[in-house]
């Protein structure tokens, strides 16, 4: 997956990303609403080819690995072929690396 802004221009209270190749907003965002997260679409000329997802106030490790996991079990039902866990692991070994400093 890719994000839609890159480091320069990111910003500190939402992340935005891309869909893969052939999934739909509204199916994506309903999985996701299942697994109790909200994540709201991409608007004006990117509307409906990505996901936005907050991250204002207090987030912990936990909100992280959570929406992570609702992500791929999202993307997983909706027939997007991946490693399930890849995104979960990459998360945990950045976590782990930042409480190492």
């Amino acid at each position: 997956m890719e994000l839609i802004a890159d480091r320069e221009h990111a910003s500190n209270t939402v992340t935005a990303v891309y869909y893969p190749e052939n999934i739909d907003d509204g199916k994506f965002r309903s999985e996701m609403k299942k697994r109790e997260i909200v994540v709201a679409s991409t608007l004006g000329p990117l509307k409906e080819k990505g996901f936005r997802v907050g991250h204002m106030g207090n987030v912990s490790q936990n909100d992280i690995i959570s929406t992570i996991a609702a992500i791929e079990a999202s993307l997983k039902s909706l027939g997007y072929n991946f490693d399930l866990g890849a995104g979960l692991s990459a998360a945990e070994d950045k976590l782990l690396s930042l409480k190492s400093k």
